[in-house]
């Protein structure tokens, strides 16, 4: 099972400020791109999906 880590980090504070679980891929995606639009115009915010797969 791959999981998707939707995490959002603000670089000044050295401070992870969202970070969320998704087990679907197109959701996880979605997320992304709704919080890229949301911090738009902050160049101190990055916004990236992991994926890992897990044991099992």
């Amino acid at each position: 099972m791959v999981n998707y880590y939707l995490i959002v980090f603000e670089r000044t504070i050295g401070r992870i400020l969202r970070n969320d679980t998704y087990t679907d891929r197109h959701e996880a995606l979605r997320e992304r791109f709704k919080a890229e639009r949301g911090y738009q115009g902050d160049g101190d915010i990055e916004v990236v999906v992991l994926a890992a797969d897990s044991p099992g």
